[in-house]
């Protein structure tokens, strides 16, 4: 519902697309609230409102082992590189959104994880940014 109410309010600048693995049951899967959000609220907010043409978010859910779920976040936009280069333009504001998840997720389990990377294409143009969690259920 989130993604829905950005692409309303962006006035469709972006697309999405959300998989879930078919061995795992929705009804049963159980992680906590807004662990995914701050995640694609940057991609939506940091990377693809900057972009000139349409974006595109992704989000994968699987399980990796048992009771290892892989949450993998893609955007197709601007990278973080730029992103940091436009924020320095804007106010002064420090965003805790990640920092707080990220201790969330360890409250809940020590070896849950994430994993921020940028990718790139052949040229070192910014292509995408892949964040991944790993939580222990």
């Amino acid at each position: 519902m989130y993604i829905q109410l950005e692409i309303a309010k962006l006035n469709h600048c972006f697309d999405y697309k959300i998989t879930l693995d078919k061995n795992i049951d929705a009804e049963l899967l159980n992680i906590p609230p807004l662990i995914i959000q701050p995640f694609v609220e940057n991609a939506i907010w940091h990377g693809l409102i900057n972009k000139k043409e349409n974006g595109f978010v992704k989000i994968e859910i699987t399980e990796v082992k048992d009771s290892v779920l892989s949450i993998k976040i893609t955007d197709n936009g601007i990278g973080r590189k730029a992103s940091a280069e436009l924020k320095k333009e804007q106010v002064k504001h420090k965003s805790y959104g990640i920092d707080i998840t990220r201790e969330r997720i360890k409250i809940l389990n020590m070896n849950n994880d994430i994993i921020i990377t940028d990718l790139y294409d052949e040229n070192g143009n910014p292509q995408e940014t892949f964040v991944e969690l790993k939580i222990i259920l």
